[in-house]
């Protein structure tokens, strides 16, 4: 990680000074990994391409600017998320409370089902389903998607905390409605035959 901090930095330099070389790298480095997040956020890749394509615009346009702080990753996360909130008109949102743990190593298992947990996190609010993406999806630092959304880590963890709260009340309210459908439908089943045998 610290390799790839540091062979970014010169990269950026590079491409700053108007090496086009060091561009196209870093282009091809990071921009199917930035799509892939706009694609998570918008469900369109149409949308997220061209969202793509424009914070790039934008980080080239501000590459001089770049200071090495955070990642390069997560400085043009940061600038996609942007772009991104700024189409969608996203306002800002009520702070919730910060004194939860970050458990998101040990959250999705390999028993949930992914078309039911895709849903699942479609149907959460804008703030809690782009907090989850980006800490749970592309694997970010609680650190780093506070640095993307520009809000405190303490509500990067809350909203973490309230989204795995919420997919897994409607994870677990899924699983319920299932078991009772399944179970009519074996009542159905036994209720059938004694029917035919009565008649």
């Amino acid at each position: 990680m610290r390799l790839e901090w540091m062979e970014d930095r010169r990269l950026v330099k590079r491409a700053a000074a108007g090496d086009g070389e060091a561009a196209n790298r870093l282009v091809s480095q990071h921009y199917t990994d930035v799509v892939r997040f706009l694609l998570h956020l918008t469900g369109h890749i149409n949308e997220a391409e061209e969202l793509a394509q424009e914070t790039f615009v934008k980080a080239w346009q501000r590459l001089a600017t770049f200071e090495g702080r955070a990642s390069l990753r997560t400085w043009l996360h940061r600038i996609a998320y942007r772009e991104f909130a700024l189409r969608r008109n996203i306002p800002d949102f009520v702070e919730m409370p910060e004194d939860h743990m970050d458990e998101r190593q040990c959250f999705v298992g390999p028993l949930v089902e992914a078309m039911a947990m895709e849903r699942a996190i479609a149907a959460l609010p804008d703030s809690l389903r782009i907090t989850f993406l980006i800490c749970q999806v592309q694997e970010m630092s609680v650190k780093e998607a506070a640095e993307i959304l520009g809000v405190p880590a303490g509500t990067v963890l809350s909203r973490l905390f309230t989204a795995r709260e919420r997919l897994r009340r409607q994870l677990a309210m899924r699983d319920i409605v299932s078991a009772a459908e399944q179970t009519e439908h074996r009542f159905r089943e036994i209720e059938g035959p004694q029917q035919n045998a009565m008649s």
